[in-house]
C-alpha cells in the first residue's frame, strides 16, 4: 500500500510530508537522469526492462512533476494528500 502524504527524495530515497518548490535551473535532460536513476536505485524500474518502457515511466514521473510545478509558484510550501498536493498553509480566500 502507498503512502497517501509523502513525497520521495529523488536522490535521498527518504519521504517527507513537506516540500519547497523551488526554480533550481535543473534542464529536462537532467530531470528525467535524476528520475530514472532514482526508480532504477529504488527498484521501481526492474533490471531487464525494455528501453522502452524505461523511458515511458520516466516520462510520466518527469509530466507529473512538471504538472505540479507549473502550478505552484517558486517559494511555496506544499504538503500532499493522496493525488492532490496543496500549498500550505492554505491561501486565505
Amino acid at each position: 500500500m502507498r503512502c497517501g502524504r509523502a513525497f520521495g527524495g529523488l536522490t535521498s530515497h527518504r519521504a517527507t510530508t513537506t516540500a519547497e518548490v523551488i526554480d533550481s535551473g535543473i534542464t529536462e535532460d537532467e530531470l528525467k537522469l535524476a528520475i530514472r536513476t532514482s526508480l532504477t536505485d529504488q527498484g521501481w524500474i526492474p533490471e531487464g526492462l525494455p528501453e522502452r518502457d524505461q523511458q515511458e515511466i520516466v516520462e510520466e514521473v518527469a509530466a507529473e512533476l512538471r504538472d505540479l510545478t507549473d502550478s505552484v509558484p517558486a517559494g511555496s510550501i506544499v504538503r500532499r494528500h493522496l493525488d492532490e498536493v496543496r500549498i500550505f498553509p492554505p491561501e486565505a480566500a
